[in-house]
């Protein structure tokens, strides 16, 4: 038995007393210490014949809150780089008690392998073994190559574990007039707002001509990516008439020389730029706001900014005698209100509770940090796009 990997059970059920009880329920016969730190269960067996042994740990300092506190971000972070799905990061987020075992046998078939099974449906939780995590059936949920069994049943939702919340006195104290409307709308879309984080200095907006370059030249490379053969040679003379490639980043740059046919391969990657284009478009008189629910730009709003932005066939004069320029203070407000979700962001990439309900922190973080990246760019005129500050 010692070959055989260990099993942990992770549950938002803290009940060691139930886990023993399931044991016996099942047939074993079952010794443990007292308190319950280690023990066995035995299965079958008789006078002239040796039962099927399990052993048990059960370490309650282990899924304590000191001791919960450090390893339920580090499992969290560790899945996290894998892109599992949402239920699998709040299921982590939710786990307060654990149990280990060393079952002896994964077969269907024995004993062990079935108490395991029972006391996991008892405690509603997820089977841990070898880096994966499954069902109470020993169904895969998820694993960290991204293998999923569609029938796995996930338990049910339960609350995060109160040790992932926001901590320290960043949460906590008075607030600027201008942060507390960022604060406001943060806590109104769930985020947890960290009303002291140290704010923007004095912040500029930068010339109308430069924004609608960035904007035009962003517009003319998602074309040429996304568009078919046709229009994308539109899009490719349209960056190279007004000479647009000199308001792209070098890796912009890179994409559009290539080959239509070679840059549709970056397809699923392009949209990223359309979540720089929203505030750019917005800052210029666009009519929505860019906001904080989780998702991309729906494709409603992409339809509507792309009857905003200029024709390929313009040269931009009519363009930019047009737009309506939002102020100073309103791209200055916005800019902060996003400086705090990134800040969430962050921390919710960490494993803390700082994000909405439902909310990926790494899909769904990745559209925050977009939308930041273009608001700071808007009022940091001395900066190159790629020399922007994104500290939070």
């Amino acid at each position: 038995m010692s070959d055989q990997p260990p099993v942990t059970i992770f549950s938002s059920t803290i009940d060691p007393d139930g886990v023993l009880q399931v044991l016996r329920d099942a047939g074993a016969t079952v010794k443990v210490d007292s308190p319950w730190t280690t023990g066995t269960a035995t299965f079958g067996g008789g006078l002239f014949r040796a039962g099927k042994q399990m052993t048990l740990e059960h370490d309650s300092g282990y899924y304590s809150d000191e001791s919960f506190s450090r390893q339920l971000p580090g499992m969290f972070q560790y899945y996290l780089r894998a892109a599992p799905p949402v239920e699998l990061l709040e299921l982590v987020r939710s786990f307060r008690f654990a149990v280990s075992f060393v079952p002896g046998s994964f077969d269907d078939a024995d004993p062990r392998w079935q108490a395991i099974q029972a006391m996991c449906a008892h405690l509603d939780g997820v089977i841990h073994v070898n880096g994966a995590m499954l069902d109470a059936q020993g169904r895969l949920l998820f694993a960290p190559n991204g293998q999923r069994d569609p029938a796995a049943t996930w338990p049910k939702a339960a609350e995060p574990n109160p040790i992932l919340s926001r901590r320290g006195a960043l949460y906590e104290g008075e607030a600027s007039a201008q942060r507390q409307l960022s604060v406001n709308a943060l806590t109104a879309a769930g985020y947890a707002a960290a009303v002291r984080l140290p704010s923007s200095p004095d912040a500029a907006l930068r010339p109308v001509e430069q924004v609608v370059r960035r904007l035009a030249a962003l517009q003319g490379l998602v074309s040429y990516v996304t568009a078919p053969p046709p229009s994308a040679v539109h899009a490719k003379a349209f960056l190279e008439r007004l000479d647009l490639h000199s308001a792209l980043t070098p890796r912009e740059q890179e994409l559009a020389q290539l080959p239509q046919e070679k840059a549709a391969e970056h397809i699923d990657s392009i949209g990223w730029r359309m979540e720089n284009m929203w505030p750019l478009a917005w800052a210029l008189g666009f009519d929505v706001k860019p906001d904080l629910v989780p998702g991309m730009i729906t494709d409603e709003t992409t339809r509507d900014m792309w009857a905003f932005l200029p024709k390929l066939s313009s040269d931009l004069s009519d363009f930019i005698d047009n737009v309506t320029p939002r102020t100073l203070e309103e791209v200055a407000q916005l800019e902060d209100t996003f400086y705090l979700a990134h800040h969430a962001v962050r921390s919710a990439q960490q494993g803390r509770t700082t994000t909405p309900p439902g909310f990926h922190p790494a899909a769904d973080g990745g559209v925050i940090h977009e939308r930041r990246h273009a608001l700071s760019w808007l009022v940091s005129p001395s900066d190159a796009w790629d020399e922007v500050s994104l500290s939070t």
